[in-house]
């Protein structure tokens, strides 16, 4: 069975994975013309760590954790508003 999911966000790719997983076949369509080069920081709270594992994504997920050190907030126009510098974060917690 084909499904199509339009969105190649977090949600549309993590649908895309679980339906794979249960033997259909998605087509995800998407309208930006390439992967993007910025984004939102993705964190796990509540359901999503159990949701990672039940994927069977956690331990990559664990493998790629990364800890900025810097963040930069830009507006619609690409224009650097307000770099933060993280000071000494702590260790993220552990994953599920």
């Amino acid at each position: 069975m084909r499904v199509l999911i339009s969105g190649a966000g977090i949600a549309g790719l993590s649908l895309a994975l679980l339906l794979r997983q249960r033997g259909m076949t998605p087509v995800v369509v998407e309208r930006s013309p390439g992967l993007r080069d910025g984004g939102y920081v993705l964190g796990l709270a509540d359901p999503g760590p159990d949701a990672a594992e039940r994927m069977g994504v956690a331990d990559a997920l664990r493998a790629a954790r990364h800890v900025p050190r810097r963040l930069v907030h830009v507006d619609k126009d690409g224009r650097r508003r307000s770099p933060e510098a993280c000071a000494d974060p702590a260790p993220p917690p552990p994953l599920g």
